[in-house]
Protein backbone atom coordinates (compact mmCIF):
# COMPACT_ATOMS: atom_id res chain seq x y z
CA UNK A 1 0.00 0.00 0.00
CA UNK A 2 1.20 3.60 -1.21
CA UNK A 3 -0.45 6.70 -0.15
CA UNK A 4 -3.51 7.68 1.96
CA UNK A 5 -6.48 6.25 2.16
CA UNK A 6 -10.07 6.18 4.09
CA UNK A 7 -12.36 3.11 4.70
CA UNK A 8 -15.66 2.32 6.74
CA UNK A 9 -13.95 -0.47 7.97
CA UNK A 10 -10.08 -1.69 7.84
CA UNK A 11 -9.51 -4.52 8.55
CA UNK A 12 -5.52 -6.60 9.52
CA UNK A 13 -4.78 -9.90 8.42
CA UNK A 14 -5.93 -11.72 5.16
CA UNK A 15 -6.23 -15.14 6.62
CA UNK A 16 -9.59 -16.91 7.46
CA UNK A 17 -10.39 -14.37 10.03
CA UNK A 18 -9.98 -11.07 8.12
CA UNK A 19 -11.61 -12.40 5.08
CA UNK A 20 -14.74 -13.85 6.58
CA UNK A 21 -14.65 -10.62 8.24
CA UNK A 22 -14.68 -8.98 5.05
CA UNK A 23 -17.31 -10.94 3.80
CA UNK A 24 -19.57 -10.36 7.36
CA UNK A 25 -19.28 -6.89 7.12
CA UNK A 26 -20.05 -6.48 3.39
CA UNK A 27 -23.22 -8.82 3.79
CA UNK A 28 -24.43 -6.15 6.95
CA UNK A 29 -23.51 -3.43 5.15
CA UNK A 30 -23.25 -3.13 1.66
CA UNK A 31 -22.46 0.09 0.69
CA UNK A 32 -19.43 0.58 3.50
CA UNK A 33 -15.70 1.17 2.05
CA UNK A 34 -13.53 -2.01 3.44
CA UNK A 35 -9.67 -2.01 3.16
CA UNK A 36 -7.69 -5.55 4.32
CA UNK A 37 -4.07 -5.01 4.70
CA UNK A 38 -1.87 -8.43 4.56
CA UNK A 39 1.41 -8.38 5.36
CA UNK A 40 2.49 -11.62 3.29
CA UNK A 41 -0.46 -12.80 0.65
CA UNK A 42 -4.57 -13.74 1.87
CA UNK A 43 -3.58 -17.16 3.81
CA UNK A 44 -0.17 -16.92 3.73
CA UNK A 45 -0.15 -17.42 7.61
CA UNK A 46 -1.16 -20.20 9.74
CA UNK A 47 -4.64 -19.93 7.46
CA UNK A 48 -3.32 -21.41 4.53
CA UNK A 49 -0.65 -23.75 5.90
CA UNK A 50 -2.41 -25.58 8.93
CA UNK A 51 -3.13 -29.09 9.07
CA UNK A 52 -6.24 -29.14 7.37
CA UNK A 53 -8.86 -30.27 10.17
CA UNK A 54 -12.59 -29.08 10.04
CA UNK A 55 -13.05 -29.14 13.95
CA UNK A 56 -15.94 -27.91 16.11
CA UNK A 57 -14.95 -26.88 19.24
CA UNK A 58 -16.30 -29.23 21.50
CA UNK A 59 -12.43 -30.53 22.65
CA UNK A 60 -11.97 -27.02 23.97
CA UNK A 61 -14.52 -27.53 26.21
CA UNK A 62 -13.01 -27.03 29.55
CA UNK A 63 -10.73 -24.26 28.69
CA UNK A 64 -13.96 -22.16 27.18
CA UNK A 65 -16.35 -22.70 29.81
CA UNK A 66 -13.29 -20.97 32.37
CA UNK A 67 -13.14 -17.75 30.57
CA UNK A 68 -17.01 -17.91 28.96
CA UNK A 69 -18.98 -19.42 31.55
CA UNK A 70 -20.81 -22.20 30.67
CA UNK A 71 -24.29 -20.87 28.39
CA UNK A 72 -21.46 -18.97 25.99
CA UNK A 73 -19.54 -22.04 25.64
CA UNK A 74 -22.60 -24.12 24.47
CA UNK A 75 -23.92 -21.58 22.60
CA UNK A 76 -20.19 -20.69 20.67
CA UNK A 77 -19.58 -24.88 20.72
CA UNK A 78 -22.62 -25.13 18.64
CA UNK A 79 -22.17 -22.03 16.31
CA UNK A 80 -19.03 -24.06 15.71
CA UNK A 81 -20.78 -26.51 14.22
CA UNK A 82 -22.97 -25.27 11.75
CA UNK A 83 -19.72 -23.42 10.93
CA UNK A 84 -18.64 -26.73 9.32
CA UNK A 85 -22.51 -26.65 6.88
CA UNK A 86 -22.05 -22.92 6.20
CA UNK A 87 -18.34 -23.36 4.68
CA UNK A 88 -19.64 -26.37 2.87
CA UNK A 89 -22.15 -24.09 1.75
CA UNK A 90 -20.14 -21.40 0.83
CA UNK A 91 -17.68 -23.18 -1.40
CA UNK A 92 -20.67 -24.95 -3.01
CA UNK A 93 -22.19 -21.54 -3.99
CA UNK A 94 -19.16 -20.25 -5.24
CA UNK A 95 -17.14 -23.08 -6.76
CA UNK A 96 -14.45 -23.08 -4.44
CA UNK A 97 -12.52 -26.54 -4.68
CA UNK A 98 -11.14 -27.06 -1.46
CA UNK A 99 -11.68 -30.54 -1.31
CA UNK A 100 -13.63 -30.99 1.64
CA UNK A 101 -14.66 -34.14 2.56
CA UNK A 102 -16.47 -35.20 5.81
CA UNK A 103 -15.86 -38.18 6.64
CA UNK A 104 -15.48 -37.91 10.83
CA UNK A 105 -12.07 -38.15 12.69
CA UNK A 106 -10.29 -40.24 16.09
CA UNK A 107 -8.95 -38.69 18.95
CA UNK A 108 -6.86 -41.43 20.00
CA UNK A 109 -4.31 -42.31 22.50
CA UNK A 110 -0.71 -43.98 21.80
CA UNK A 111 0.35 -44.68 25.02
CA UNK A 112 -1.13 -46.04 28.52
CA UNK A 113 0.15 -42.79 30.32
CA UNK A 114 -2.57 -40.80 28.01
CA UNK A 115 -5.62 -43.31 27.88
CA UNK A 116 -9.31 -42.03 28.00
CA UNK A 117 -7.72 -38.64 28.35
CA UNK A 118 -10.55 -37.56 26.59
CA UNK A 119 -13.58 -39.17 28.76
CA UNK A 120 -14.05 -36.43 31.11
CA UNK A 121 -14.45 -33.93 28.43
CA UNK A 122 -17.09 -36.36 26.05
CA UNK A 123 -18.96 -36.98 29.17
CA UNK A 124 -19.17 -33.33 30.06
CA UNK A 125 -20.31 -32.68 26.14
CA UNK A 126 -22.69 -35.33 26.81
CA UNK A 127 -24.19 -33.85 29.80
CA UNK A 128 -25.33 -30.55 28.23
CA UNK A 129 -26.54 -32.35 24.97
CA UNK A 130 -23.32 -31.56 22.88
CA UNK A 131 -21.62 -35.30 22.81
CA UNK A 132 -24.39 -37.17 20.59
CA UNK A 133 -21.82 -37.31 17.80
CA UNK A 134 -18.78 -38.76 19.94
CA UNK A 135 -18.35 -42.82 20.24
CA UNK A 136 -16.33 -45.14 21.98
CA UNK A 137 -13.54 -46.64 20.07
CA UNK A 138 -12.08 -49.73 21.26
CA UNK A 139 -8.16 -50.46 20.51
CA UNK A 140 -8.81 -53.01 18.09
CA UNK A 141 -11.03 -50.74 15.94
CA UNK A 142 -8.74 -47.89 16.50
CA UNK A 143 -6.18 -49.87 14.80
CA UNK A 144 -8.24 -51.48 12.07
CA UNK A 145 -9.66 -47.94 11.27
CA UNK A 146 -5.97 -46.10 11.37
CA UNK A 147 -3.92 -49.43 9.98
CA UNK A 148 -1.56 -47.98 12.42
CA UNK A 149 -1.09 -50.58 15.73
CA UNK A 150 0.84 -48.22 18.18
CA UNK A 151 -2.83 -46.98 19.48
CA UNK A 152 -3.98 -48.27 22.44
CA UNK A 153 -8.00 -46.73 22.20
CA UNK A 154 -9.85 -43.39 20.94
CA UNK A 155 -13.20 -41.62 20.23
CA UNK A 156 -14.75 -41.38 16.91
CA UNK A 157 -16.91 -37.77 15.79
CA UNK A 158 -18.92 -38.22 13.10
CA UNK A 159 -18.54 -34.33 12.68
CA UNK A 160 -15.24 -33.62 11.65
CA UNK A 161 -13.60 -33.01 8.47
CA UNK A 162 -10.90 -32.09 6.29
CA UNK A 163 -10.29 -29.88 3.76
CA UNK A 164 -7.46 -27.92 1.31
CA UNK A 165 -6.54 -25.01 3.60
CA UNK A 166 -4.58 -22.91 1.20
CA UNK A 167 -7.50 -23.23 -1.67
CA UNK A 168 -10.04 -22.26 0.98
CA UNK A 169 -8.03 -19.10 1.90
CA UNK A 170 -7.47 -18.00 -1.77
CA UNK A 171 -10.82 -18.71 -2.65
CA UNK A 172 -12.20 -16.66 0.09
CA UNK A 173 -10.18 -13.90 -1.27
CA UNK A 174 -11.07 -14.56 -4.57
CA UNK A 175 -14.93 -13.77 -3.56
CA UNK A 176 -14.19 -10.90 -1.13
CA UNK A 177 -12.80 -9.21 -4.49
CA UNK A 178 -15.72 -9.88 -6.48
CA UNK A 179 -17.57 -8.57 -3.70
CA UNK A 180 -15.19 -5.26 -3.57
CA UNK A 181 -13.25 -5.66 -0.71
CA UNK A 182 -9.86 -3.98 -1.49
CA UNK A 183 -7.19 -5.89 -0.88
CA UNK A 184 -3.52 -4.93 -0.26
CA UNK A 185 -1.05 -7.44 0.36
CA UNK A 186 2.82 -7.54 0.88
CA UNK A 187 1.58 -4.18 3.25
CA UNK A 188 2.35 -5.06 6.35
CA UNK A 189 1.13 -2.76 9.40
CA UNK A 190 3.66 -0.88 11.45
CA UNK A 191 1.38 0.81 13.66
CA UNK A 192 -1.77 1.62 15.07
CA UNK A 193 -2.80 4.73 15.80
CA UNK A 194 -5.37 4.90 18.52
CA UNK A 195 -8.26 7.38 18.98
CA UNK A 196 -11.72 8.51 18.63
CA UNK A 197 -10.75 7.85 14.22
CA UNK A 198 -8.05 5.09 14.62
CA UNK A 199 -4.97 5.31 11.86
CA UNK A 200 -3.56 2.03 10.44
CA UNK A 201 -0.39 3.05 9.30
CA UNK A 202 1.68 0.29 6.97
CA UNK A 203 5.39 1.26 5.52
CA UNK A 204 4.24 2.95 2.64
CA UNK A 205 0.70 4.19 3.63
CA UNK A 206 -1.81 4.95 6.01
CA UNK A 207 -5.93 4.08 6.54
CA UNK A 208 -8.23 6.38 8.67
CA UNK A 209 -11.16 4.63 9.98
CA UNK A 210 -13.89 4.82 12.33
CA UNK A 211 -13.47 1.23 12.91
CA UNK A 212 -10.66 -1.05 12.79
CA UNK A 213 -10.66 -4.92 12.85
CA UNK A 214 -7.44 -6.76 14.17
CA UNK A 215 -7.05 -10.17 12.51
CA UNK A 216 -3.85 -10.80 12.69
CA UNK A 217 -3.43 -14.32 14.54
CA UNK A 218 -0.57 -14.71 16.39
CA UNK A 219 1.12 -11.20 15.51
CA UNK A 220 -1.42 -9.61 17.54
CA UNK A 221 0.71 -10.74 20.83
CA UNK A 222 3.01 -7.59 19.79
CA UNK A 223 -0.29 -5.36 21.36
CA UNK A 224 0.58 -4.59 24.62
CA UNK A 225 -3.25 -5.15 25.67
CA UNK A 226 -2.50 -8.99 24.64
CA UNK A 227 0.90 -9.74 25.20
CA UNK A 228 0.13 -11.89 27.76
CA UNK A 229 -2.87 -13.81 26.41
CA UNK A 230 -0.92 -15.31 23.08
CA UNK A 231 1.64 -17.66 23.09
CA UNK A 232 3.24 -18.38 19.59
CA UNK A 233 4.24 -21.79 19.11
CA UNK A 234 5.33 -23.88 16.46
CA UNK A 235 4.14 -27.08 14.20
CA UNK A 236 5.83 -28.59 11.91
CA UNK A 237 4.60 -31.37 8.95
CA UNK A 238 5.78 -33.25 6.08
CA UNK A 239 4.34 -35.22 3.87
CA UNK A 240 5.24 -38.43 2.23
CA UNK A 241 5.47 -39.41 -1.34
CA UNK A 242 2.64 -39.96 -3.60
CA UNK A 243 1.11 -43.68 -2.18
CA UNK A 244 -2.54 -43.95 -3.09
CA UNK A 245 -2.27 -47.57 -3.36
CA UNK A 246 -0.49 -48.34 0.20
CA UNK A 247 -2.61 -45.49 2.04
CA UNK A 248 -5.41 -47.63 1.07
CA UNK A 249 -4.51 -50.55 2.81
CA UNK A 250 -4.46 -48.33 6.00
CA UNK A 251 -8.12 -49.44 7.17
CA UNK A 252 -10.42 -46.02 7.04
CA UNK A 253 -7.54 -43.81 6.96
CA UNK A 254 -8.03 -41.95 3.58
CA UNK A 255 -11.48 -40.61 5.21
CA UNK A 256 -10.49 -39.55 8.56
CA UNK A 257 -8.40 -36.73 10.54
CA UNK A 258 -6.59 -38.37 13.78
CA UNK A 259 -5.12 -36.31 16.35
CA UNK A 260 -3.52 -37.87 19.41
CA UNK A 261 -3.20 -36.70 23.33
CA UNK A 262 -0.54 -35.28 23.52
CA UNK A 263 0.16 -32.20 25.05
CA UNK A 264 1.76 -31.22 21.83
CA UNK A 265 -0.50 -32.97 19.20
CA UNK A 266 0.65 -35.26 16.59
CA UNK A 267 -2.45 -34.78 13.46
CA UNK A 268 -2.37 -36.36 10.46
CA UNK A 269 -4.89 -36.80 7.25
CA UNK A 270 -4.28 -38.01 3.42
CA UNK A 271 -4.55 -35.58 0.83
CA UNK A 272 -6.05 -35.71 -2.68
CA UNK A 273 -3.31 -36.89 -4.73
CA UNK A 274 -2.50 -39.29 -2.30
CA UNK A 275 -0.43 -38.40 0.24
CA UNK A 276 0.30 -38.77 3.72
CA UNK A 277 0.59 -35.15 5.60
CA UNK A 278 1.76 -35.55 9.01
CA UNK A 279 1.81 -32.89 11.96
CA UNK A 280 3.80 -32.39 14.94
CA UNK A 281 3.39 -30.19 17.67
CA UNK A 282 5.35 -28.08 19.84
CA UNK A 283 8.61 -26.71 17.75
CA UNK A 284 9.61 -23.08 17.91
CA UNK A 285 8.63 -20.86 20.42
CA UNK A 286 8.72 -17.32 19.66
CA UNK A 287 8.21 -14.76 22.49
CA UNK A 288 6.70 -11.49 22.73
CA UNK A 289 4.83 -13.04 19.35
CA UNK A 290 7.90 -11.30 17.45
CA UNK A 291 7.69 -14.11 14.77
CA UNK A 292 10.80 -15.07 13.02
CA UNK A 293 12.10 -16.37 10.27
CA UNK A 294 11.85 -19.84 11.48
CA UNK A 295 7.76 -19.90 11.58
CA UNK A 296 8.04 -19.59 7.69
CA UNK A 297 11.18 -21.35 6.28
CA UNK A 298 11.56 -24.93 5.34
CA UNK A 299 10.90 -27.15 8.77
CA UNK A 300 14.23 -27.03 11.26
CA UNK A 301 13.55 -30.48 12.40
CA UNK A 302 12.21 -32.73 9.73
CA UNK A 303 13.92 -35.83 11.17
CA UNK A 304 11.97 -35.58 14.28
CA UNK A 305 8.80 -34.85 12.37
CA UNK A 306 9.44 -38.25 9.84
CA UNK A 307 10.82 -40.23 13.10
CA UNK A 308 7.09 -39.74 14.77
CA UNK A 309 4.99 -40.88 11.41
CA UNK A 310 7.16 -43.69 11.04
CA UNK A 311 7.14 -44.75 14.39
CA UNK A 312 3.51 -44.94 14.27
CA UNK A 313 3.82 -46.40 10.53
CA UNK A 314 6.68 -48.81 10.68
CA UNK A 315 5.13 -50.85 7.97
CA UNK A 316 5.12 -47.95 5.62
CA UNK A 317 9.04 -48.00 5.22
CA UNK A 318 11.78 -45.23 4.95
CA UNK A 319 10.10 -42.45 3.24
CA UNK A 320 10.57 -39.64 0.98
CA UNK A 321 9.65 -37.09 2.36
CA UNK A 322 8.08 -33.48 0.75
CA UNK A 323 8.81 -30.55 3.07
CA UNK A 324 6.28 -28.47 4.06
CA UNK A 325 7.27 -24.76 5.41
Amino acid sequence: MRGDYSADVVIVGGGYTGLWAALRVRELEPASRIILLEADICGGGPSGRNGGFMDPWRVKYFAMKAIMGSEETIRAIRLSVRALDEIIDFCSEHEIDAQITRGGGLWVSSSHATENTWAPTVEALRSVGLGENYRDVSAEEVVELTGSSRYVGGVFDAERGKAQPALLARGLRRVALENGVEIFENSPVTRLERGSTPIVHTEGGRVRSSRVILAAGAWLGQLHELRNAIAVVGSDMIATERMPERLADLGDIDRLVISDSRMMVNYYRTTADGRLAWGFGGGSLDFGARIGENMHSISPRPAAVAASLEYHYPQLGLLKVRLSP
